[in-house]
This record gives structure tokens, sequence and C-alpha cells, in this order.
């Protein structure tokens, strides 16, 4: 009874792990997805690095650096003080 017990649970972990053998990707596949998953956390990285506009020299000579909105239409133009640009 142990004796067959044992062959049966041999029997059955081998077959289980011919199962999975099928279901391997192989190195291409493998180097693909590892590439595709680099350029997407590297598009998300510069995605999250902010973006500014030009520095502006205020008339008393403060230098304003603004950050760029990511909507376009979220600040109007007329909310910027004026100065020049350097």
């Amino acid at each position: 009874m142990r004796h067959t017990l044992t062959a049966a649970i041999l029997a059955l972990s081998l077959a289980g792990n011919t199962a999975f053998a099928a279901d391997k990707p192989t190195p291409e596949q493998l180097l693909e997805d590892g590439a595709s998953k680099i350029l997407s956390a590297i598009q998300l990285l510069l995605l999250a690095i902010p973006q500014y506009e030009a520095p502006v020299i205020l008339d008393n000579g403060d230098i304003l650096i603004r950050r760029v909105p990511r909507d376009p239409e979220a600040t109007s133009p007329e909310d910027k003080p004026k100065g020049k640009e350097i």
C-alpha cells in the first residue's frame, strides 16, 4: 500500500510538470515582455517629471519659474504677471 501511494504521488507530480512545460514562454517572449515593461516604466518616469516654462524676471527683480500645467486650459495667459523672459 505504501509503495502504491508513493508511486501514485510520484506519477502525479511528473505528469503535472509536463503540463507546465508546454506553457513555458520562450526566451524571445520573455525578452519582449521585459523590454515592454521597461519602456512602460521609462514612459511613466518621464511623465512624472514636471515641466517648466522659461524663467521670467519681474520688475522687482524676482525670478519666477512657472510649472507647465498638464491641461493647457487650466490657467489663462492673463493670470501671468508682466516681466521680461530670460
